[in-house]
C-alpha cells in the first residue's frame, strides 16, 4: 500500500472511531482535519493535492465531509510548536504531520487528539517515547503503530 492509501486510510479510521468527550456529536459536524507542512505553500501543494485526492477516494470530500485546516512552516522547523498550538486552538480533530521534529511538536501541544505521523525516525532514539512494547498515546506513525506514551 503507498504512503499516500496508508495515510488516508488511517485518518478515515481514526475520525471514525475518535470518542466525543461525554457529549454526542452534533448533527452535520465536519470534521476538522490540521495538516503541517515542513515547506511552503509553493512546493509542497502537490502534495497536498495528492492527500485531498486519496481522501476523495475514499468518500471524503474537502468542505463538505471534511474541513483541512493547512499550516505551512516554510522550511522553519522551529515554527512547528506555533503552527501545531494553532491547529489544538481552533481545534482540530486529527493532525497529519511528517518528520520527528513535528512529531514533537505535536505530541507536546496536545495528548487527545489523534496525530498521524509520516516520515518518522525511531521513536524510541528520537525520545518520543521510552519503548515500543507499551507505547500508549495518540501519535500514529507509518506503518501505523501507536507510539507515545
Amino acid at each position: 500500500m503507498d504512503r499516500r492509501r496508508f495515510l488516508v486510510a488511517g485518518l478515515a479510521s481514526m475520525l471514525a472511531a475518535r470518542p466525543e468527550s461525554g457529549e454526542a456529536q452534533k448533527p452535520g459536524k465536519v470534521p476538522r482535519v490540521g495538516l503541517i507542512s515542513n515547506g511552503g505553500r509553493q512546493t509542497h501543494e502537490p502534495l497536498l493535492g495528492a492527500f485531498v485526492a486519496g481522501l476523495r477516494e475514499h468518500g471524503w470530500a474537502e468542505g463538505t465531509t471534511i474541513a483541512l485546516e493547512t499550516r505551512w512552516a516554510d522550511g522553519d522547523l522551529r515554527r512547528h510548536p506555533d503552527l501545531t498550538r494553532e491547529l489544538v486552538a481552533l481545534p482540530v480533530d486529527a493532525i497529519v504531520i511528517a518528520g520527528t521534529a513535528a512529531a514533537r511538536a505535536a505530541t507536546q501541544a496536545t495528548r487527545t487528539i489523534p496525530i498521524v505521523a509520516t516520515v518518522l525516525g525511531d521513536p524510541v532514539v528520537s525520545g518520543l517515547v521510552s519503548s515500543l512494547a507499551r507505547p500508549g498515546g495518540n501519535l500514529t506513525d507509518w506503518p501505523g503503530r501507536r507510539v507515545t506514551s
